[in-house]
Protein backbone atom coordinates (compact mmCIF):
# COMPACT_ATOMS: atom_id res chain seq x y z
CA UNK A 1 0.00 0.00 0.00
CA UNK A 2 1.02 3.48 -0.61
CA UNK A 3 0.35 6.61 1.29
CA UNK A 4 -1.43 9.16 -0.64
CA UNK A 5 -2.87 12.13 1.58
CA UNK A 6 -2.55 13.20 5.45
CA UNK A 7 -5.09 15.62 6.65
CA UNK A 8 -4.33 16.86 10.01
CA UNK A 9 -6.34 18.51 12.49
CA UNK A 10 -9.71 17.02 12.20
CA UNK A 11 -12.45 16.54 14.61
CA UNK A 12 -14.56 14.27 12.55
CA UNK A 13 -14.34 12.34 9.47
CA UNK A 14 -16.20 10.39 7.31
CA UNK A 15 -16.98 8.80 4.05
CA UNK A 16 -20.47 9.66 1.89
CA UNK A 17 -20.97 8.52 -1.76
CA UNK A 18 -17.50 8.02 -2.25
CA UNK A 19 -16.52 11.73 -1.49
CA UNK A 20 -14.53 12.45 1.91
CA UNK A 21 -15.86 14.31 4.46
CA UNK A 22 -13.50 16.40 6.60
CA UNK A 23 -14.87 18.09 9.82
CA UNK A 24 -12.90 20.64 11.23
CA UNK A 25 -14.12 23.25 14.63
CA UNK A 26 -15.55 26.02 12.00
CA UNK A 27 -16.29 24.10 8.98
CA UNK A 28 -16.95 21.57 6.98
CA UNK A 29 -15.62 19.96 3.51
CA UNK A 30 -18.30 17.67 1.68
CA UNK A 31 -15.58 16.81 -1.62
CA UNK A 32 -15.16 20.24 -3.20
CA UNK A 33 -17.81 22.30 -0.71
CA UNK A 34 -17.28 23.81 2.01
CA UNK A 35 -19.47 24.65 4.62
CA UNK A 36 -19.58 26.81 8.31
CA UNK A 37 -20.52 24.83 11.35
CA UNK A 38 -22.10 25.58 14.44
CA UNK A 39 -20.90 24.91 18.48
CA UNK A 40 -23.24 22.17 18.13
CA UNK A 41 -23.50 20.61 15.24
CA UNK A 42 -23.76 16.95 15.37
CA UNK A 43 -23.30 15.37 11.54
CA UNK A 44 -23.36 11.78 10.90
CA UNK A 45 -23.16 9.62 8.06
CA UNK A 46 -24.69 6.27 7.47
CA UNK A 47 -25.61 4.18 4.19
CA UNK A 48 -24.57 7.37 1.54
CA UNK A 49 -26.72 9.59 4.02
CA UNK A 50 -25.21 12.28 5.55
CA UNK A 51 -27.54 14.66 8.17
CA UNK A 52 -26.99 17.72 10.45
CA UNK A 53 -28.57 17.68 13.68
CA UNK A 54 -28.06 19.90 17.11
CA UNK A 55 -26.44 17.83 20.00
CA UNK A 56 -28.83 16.83 22.44
CA UNK A 57 -31.54 17.28 19.86
CA UNK A 58 -34.17 20.00 19.86
CA UNK A 59 -33.44 21.88 16.89
CA UNK A 60 -34.08 20.64 12.87
CA UNK A 61 -32.46 17.53 11.35
CA UNK A 62 -30.75 18.10 7.72
CA UNK A 63 -29.93 15.77 5.18
CA UNK A 64 -27.13 16.22 2.60
CA UNK A 65 -28.71 16.74 -0.98
CA UNK A 66 -27.58 18.10 -4.58
CA UNK A 67 -25.18 20.17 -2.98
CA UNK A 68 -26.73 21.42 0.13
CA UNK A 69 -28.30 20.83 3.79
CA UNK A 70 -32.21 20.75 3.32
CA UNK A 71 -34.72 20.42 5.90
CA UNK A 72 -35.90 16.51 6.79
CA UNK A 73 -39.09 16.33 7.99
CA UNK A 74 -39.09 13.87 11.17
CA UNK A 75 -41.68 12.38 12.91
CA UNK A 76 -40.83 11.44 15.95
CA UNK A 77 -38.03 12.37 18.28
CA UNK A 78 -34.71 14.62 16.72
CA UNK A 79 -33.74 12.77 13.65
CA UNK A 80 -34.32 10.12 11.31
CA UNK A 81 -32.32 7.01 11.33
CA UNK A 82 -31.29 5.87 7.67
CA UNK A 83 -30.59 2.26 6.14
CA UNK A 84 -30.36 3.85 2.83
CA UNK A 85 -31.90 7.63 1.37
CA UNK A 86 -35.06 5.99 0.81
CA UNK A 87 -35.45 3.61 3.75
CA UNK A 88 -35.66 5.21 7.46
CA UNK A 89 -37.52 5.47 10.67
CA UNK A 90 -37.81 7.64 13.63
CA UNK A 91 -38.46 7.12 17.12
CA UNK A 92 -39.84 8.19 20.24
CA UNK A 93 -41.31 7.12 23.62
CA UNK A 94 -44.45 7.75 25.06
CA UNK A 95 -43.96 6.63 29.17
CA UNK A 96 -47.50 7.36 29.96
CA UNK A 97 -48.30 4.36 27.26
CA UNK A 98 -45.41 2.49 28.00
CA UNK A 99 -44.37 2.15 24.15
CA UNK A 100 -41.96 3.44 21.41
CA UNK A 101 -43.92 5.16 18.41
CA UNK A 102 -42.22 4.16 15.51
CA UNK A 103 -42.51 5.81 11.80
CA UNK A 104 -40.54 3.17 9.17
CA UNK A 105 -40.63 4.88 5.68
CA UNK A 106 -39.38 2.40 2.93
CA UNK A 107 -39.38 4.15 -1.06
CA UNK A 108 -42.45 6.93 0.37
CA UNK A 109 -44.56 4.46 1.93
CA UNK A 110 -44.81 4.89 5.74
CA UNK A 111 -45.66 2.23 8.36
CA UNK A 112 -46.67 3.51 11.80
CA UNK A 113 -46.63 1.11 15.06
CA UNK A 114 -46.10 0.76 18.52
CA UNK A 115 -43.57 -1.67 20.39
CA UNK A 116 -44.83 -2.03 24.46
CA UNK A 117 -41.65 -1.61 26.66
CA UNK A 118 -40.73 -1.51 29.92
CA UNK A 119 -37.16 0.00 28.80
CA UNK A 120 -36.13 1.59 25.40
CA UNK A 121 -34.93 0.06 22.34
CA UNK A 122 -31.27 0.88 20.86
CA UNK A 123 -31.02 1.78 16.97
CA UNK A 124 -32.81 -0.98 15.02
CA UNK A 125 -31.56 -3.11 11.97
CA UNK A 126 -33.52 -4.00 8.55
CA UNK A 127 -33.37 -6.98 6.92
CA UNK A 128 -34.72 -6.01 3.73
CA UNK A 129 -34.67 -9.52 1.87
CA UNK A 130 -37.53 -10.22 4.72
CA UNK A 131 -38.87 -6.83 5.43
CA UNK A 132 -38.10 -8.07 9.41
CA UNK A 133 -37.41 -5.06 11.67
CA UNK A 134 -34.48 -6.21 14.89
CA UNK A 135 -34.88 -3.97 17.97
CA UNK A 136 -32.21 -4.50 20.61
CA UNK A 137 -33.30 -3.97 24.06
CA UNK A 138 -31.11 -1.19 26.30
CA UNK A 139 -30.38 -3.90 28.84
CA UNK A 140 -28.69 -5.82 26.32
CA UNK A 141 -30.68 -8.73 26.94
CA UNK A 142 -33.41 -9.00 24.37
CA UNK A 143 -33.78 -8.96 20.51
CA UNK A 144 -37.25 -8.44 19.54
CA UNK A 145 -38.64 -9.13 15.88
CA UNK A 146 -41.13 -7.68 13.71
CA UNK A 147 -42.23 -7.13 10.49
CA UNK A 148 -42.01 -3.80 9.16
CA UNK A 149 -45.76 -2.72 9.71
CA UNK A 150 -45.49 -3.97 13.08
CA UNK A 151 -46.24 -8.01 13.29
CA UNK A 152 -44.42 -8.74 16.67
CA UNK A 153 -42.84 -12.24 15.39
CA UNK A 154 -40.80 -13.68 17.81
CA UNK A 155 -38.39 -12.00 20.82
CA UNK A 156 -35.14 -13.99 21.70
CA UNK A 157 -33.96 -13.42 25.61
CA UNK A 158 -31.00 -13.45 27.21
CA UNK A 159 -31.26 -15.21 30.30
CA UNK A 160 -27.99 -17.30 30.85
CA UNK A 161 -26.17 -16.45 34.36
CA UNK A 162 -22.67 -17.60 34.62
CA UNK A 163 -20.99 -18.03 37.85
CA UNK A 164 -17.21 -16.09 37.18
CA UNK A 165 -14.03 -16.43 39.36
CA UNK A 166 -11.62 -14.95 40.14
CA UNK A 167 -11.98 -13.07 43.30
CA UNK A 168 -9.34 -14.63 46.22
CA UNK A 169 -9.77 -13.59 49.28
CA UNK A 170 -6.89 -16.39 50.74
CA UNK A 171 -4.68 -19.41 48.47
CA UNK A 172 -7.44 -21.47 49.63
CA UNK A 173 -10.81 -19.60 48.78
CA UNK A 174 -12.48 -17.98 45.82
CA UNK A 175 -15.46 -15.95 45.70
CA UNK A 176 -17.74 -16.66 42.59
CA UNK A 177 -19.64 -13.66 40.99
CA UNK A 178 -23.07 -14.23 38.62
CA UNK A 179 -23.04 -12.27 35.79
CA UNK A 180 -25.52 -11.99 33.11
CA UNK A 181 -24.54 -12.55 29.38
CA UNK A 182 -25.48 -9.85 26.94
CA UNK A 183 -26.85 -10.04 23.06
CA UNK A 184 -24.22 -8.33 20.30
CA UNK A 185 -27.14 -5.79 19.30
CA UNK A 186 -26.54 -6.60 15.67
CA UNK A 187 -26.71 -9.69 14.32
CA UNK A 188 -25.71 -11.56 10.94
CA UNK A 189 -28.26 -12.28 8.85
CA UNK A 190 -27.89 -15.08 6.17
CA UNK A 191 -30.55 -15.81 3.82
CA UNK A 192 -33.34 -16.99 6.46
CA UNK A 193 -30.81 -17.67 8.86
CA UNK A 194 -30.27 -14.96 11.84
CA UNK A 195 -26.76 -15.36 14.24
CA UNK A 196 -26.98 -14.12 17.90
CA UNK A 197 -23.86 -13.86 19.87
CA UNK A 198 -24.01 -13.31 23.28
CA UNK A 199 -20.89 -12.36 25.68
CA UNK A 200 -19.70 -11.49 29.11
CA UNK A 201 -16.87 -10.18 27.33
CA UNK A 202 -14.64 -8.92 30.45
CA UNK A 203 -14.96 -13.13 31.07
CA UNK A 204 -14.33 -14.14 27.58
CA UNK A 205 -17.05 -16.12 27.56
CA UNK A 206 -19.16 -16.20 24.07
CA UNK A 207 -21.90 -18.20 23.00
CA UNK A 208 -23.69 -18.37 19.07
CA UNK A 209 -27.18 -19.45 18.03
CA UNK A 210 -28.37 -19.56 15.23
CA UNK A 211 -32.30 -19.24 14.36
CA UNK A 212 -34.98 -18.99 11.73
CA UNK A 213 -35.38 -15.44 11.12
CA UNK A 214 -39.00 -15.66 10.65
CA UNK A 215 -39.64 -18.14 13.17
CA UNK A 216 -37.98 -18.12 15.56
CA UNK A 217 -36.76 -21.70 15.49
CA UNK A 218 -33.51 -22.95 16.82
CA UNK A 219 -31.21 -24.21 14.69
CA UNK A 220 -27.64 -25.20 16.55
CA UNK A 221 -25.68 -23.23 19.55
CA UNK A 222 -21.37 -22.65 19.54
CA UNK A 223 -19.72 -22.60 22.91
CA UNK A 224 -16.22 -21.36 22.00
CA UNK A 225 -13.98 -18.59 23.79
CA UNK A 226 -12.63 -17.45 20.50
CA UNK A 227 -16.13 -16.75 18.97
CA UNK A 228 -16.57 -12.69 17.56
CA UNK A 229 -19.56 -10.70 18.20
CA UNK A 230 -19.43 -8.50 14.91
CA UNK A 231 -19.43 -10.69 11.66
CA UNK A 232 -19.69 -10.39 8.11
CA UNK A 233 -20.83 -12.47 5.32
CA UNK A 234 -18.02 -13.89 3.00
CA UNK A 235 -18.04 -14.41 -0.62
CA UNK A 236 -18.58 -18.22 0.23
CA UNK A 237 -21.85 -17.32 2.48
CA UNK A 238 -19.99 -18.16 5.64
CA UNK A 239 -19.55 -15.36 8.59
CA UNK A 240 -15.93 -14.01 9.08
CA UNK A 241 -14.53 -12.26 11.69
CA UNK A 242 -11.15 -11.79 13.58
CA UNK A 243 -10.08 -10.81 17.26
CA UNK A 244 -7.35 -11.16 19.31
CA UNK A 245 -6.30 -14.27 21.75
CA UNK A 246 -2.76 -13.52 23.89
CA UNK A 247 -1.13 -11.99 21.38
CA UNK A 248 -2.42 -14.13 18.27
CA UNK A 249 -4.41 -12.82 15.68
CA UNK A 250 -7.40 -15.44 14.84
CA UNK A 251 -9.40 -15.28 11.38
CA UNK A 252 -12.21 -17.17 12.87
CA UNK A 253 -15.42 -18.33 10.07
CA UNK A 254 -18.42 -19.57 11.65
CA UNK A 255 -20.63 -21.45 9.01
CA UNK A 256 -24.31 -19.78 9.53
CA UNK A 257 -26.35 -22.78 8.94
CA UNK A 258 -24.70 -25.86 10.92
CA UNK A 259 -22.68 -23.43 13.45
CA UNK A 260 -19.36 -25.25 12.37
CA UNK A 261 -16.60 -23.21 13.41
CA UNK A 262 -12.63 -22.88 12.33
CA UNK A 263 -10.39 -20.60 13.09
CA UNK A 264 -6.78 -19.94 11.58
CA UNK A 265 -3.91 -17.86 13.40
CA UNK A 266 -2.25 -15.58 10.81
CA UNK A 267 -0.19 -13.32 13.13
CA UNK A 268 1.80 -13.75 16.36
CA UNK A 269 2.74 -10.45 18.61
CA UNK A 270 2.21 -10.22 22.46
CA UNK A 271 1.87 -6.27 21.36
CA UNK A 272 -1.14 -6.55 18.88
CA UNK A 273 -4.65 -5.72 20.07
CA UNK A 274 -7.74 -6.40 17.88
CA UNK A 275 -11.28 -5.88 19.01
CA UNK A 276 -13.92 -7.99 16.36
CA UNK A 277 -15.71 -4.46 16.48
CA UNK A 278 -13.14 -2.83 14.71
CA UNK A 279 -12.97 -4.44 12.11
CA UNK A 280 -14.64 -3.68 8.68
CA UNK A 281 -15.08 -6.22 5.26
CA UNK A 282 -14.26 -5.42 1.44
CA UNK A 283 -14.54 -8.08 -1.13
CA UNK A 284 -14.07 -10.74 0.95
CA UNK A 285 -10.68 -8.91 2.86
CA UNK A 286 -10.99 -7.97 7.00
CA UNK A 287 -9.73 -4.69 7.44
CA UNK A 288 -8.93 -4.26 11.25
CA UNK A 289 -7.70 -1.42 13.55
CA UNK A 290 -5.35 -2.01 16.20
CA UNK A 291 -5.04 0.55 19.06
CA UNK A 292 -1.29 -1.05 20.15
CA UNK A 293 1.03 1.68 21.35
CA UNK A 294 1.18 3.78 17.99
CA UNK A 295 -1.47 1.58 16.52
CA UNK A 296 -1.64 -0.50 13.39
CA UNK A 297 -4.18 -1.35 10.53
CA UNK A 298 -3.73 -4.39 8.92
CA UNK A 299 -5.83 -7.01 5.63
CA UNK A 300 -6.64 -10.39 6.26
CA UNK A 301 -7.70 -12.52 2.86
CA UNK A 302 -10.46 -14.76 4.08
CA UNK A 303 -9.89 -17.17 1.21
CA UNK A 304 -6.53 -17.38 1.51
CA UNK A 305 -6.87 -17.60 5.01
CA UNK A 306 -3.79 -15.06 5.69
CA UNK A 307 -2.47 -11.75 6.65
CA UNK A 308 -1.78 -9.78 3.26
CA UNK A 309 -0.46 -6.60 4.87
CA UNK A 310 -0.21 -4.66 7.83
CA UNK A 311 0.66 -1.04 8.26
CA UNK A 312 2.22 0.63 11.69
CA UNK A 313 1.04 4.56 12.05
CA UNK A 314 3.38 5.30 14.83
CA UNK A 315 0.56 7.60 16.39
CA UNK A 316 1.13 9.73 19.37
CA UNK A 317 0.74 7.45 22.86
CA UNK A 318 -3.20 7.79 23.65
CA UNK A 319 -4.27 8.22 19.95
CA UNK A 320 -7.12 5.42 18.72
CA UNK A 321 -8.03 4.82 15.50
CA UNK A 322 -11.86 3.40 14.16
CA UNK A 323 -12.30 0.50 11.89
CA UNK A 324 -10.83 1.04 8.43
CA UNK A 325 -12.76 2.05 4.98
CA UNK A 326 -12.36 0.92 2.15
CA UNK A 327 -13.55 2.47 -1.26
CA UNK A 328 -13.20 3.12 -5.11
CA UNK A 329 -9.15 1.57 -4.09
CA UNK A 330 -8.21 3.58 -1.32
CA UNK A 331 -8.34 2.64 2.72
CA UNK A 332 -9.25 5.33 4.93
CA UNK A 333 -7.90 5.47 8.42
CA UNK A 334 -8.64 8.08 11.01
CA UNK A 335 -7.47 8.33 14.44
CA UNK A 336 -6.28 11.36 16.68
CA UNK A 337 -7.62 13.88 14.19
CA UNK A 338 -5.64 12.24 11.21
CA UNK A 339 -6.69 11.34 8.29
CA UNK A 340 -4.70 8.95 6.54
CA UNK A 341 -5.57 7.39 3.12
CA UNK A 342 -3.56 4.78 1.43
CA UNK A 343 -3.95 3.56 -2.54
CA UNK A 344 -4.50 -0.06 -2.70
Amino acid sequence: MRLIKREKGLSGFYLWRGQEVLIYRDKILIGDKEFETRPKDDFFAENDCLTRSVLGGGGECQIYNNGDFEDEVVKYGARNHHFSPDVYYSKERDREKGVEKYSFIENGQEYLFEVETKDFFMRMQYVPSHSILILPSFDERQLHFYTKTGERLWVYEEKEIVEVGGLFLSANEEIFESKAMKVWRSPSVVDDVVVIVSHIMTEGIYKALGFKIRTGEKLWELRDEDCPNHLFEGDDKMLYGCLTIFGDLILCRLDPFTGKFDKWVVKSDKGLGVCSWNVSMHNNRLYYGSNRPGCEFGIIDCGKKELVESVFLDLKKGYQIGAPIVSDGKVYVFGGGELRVYEL
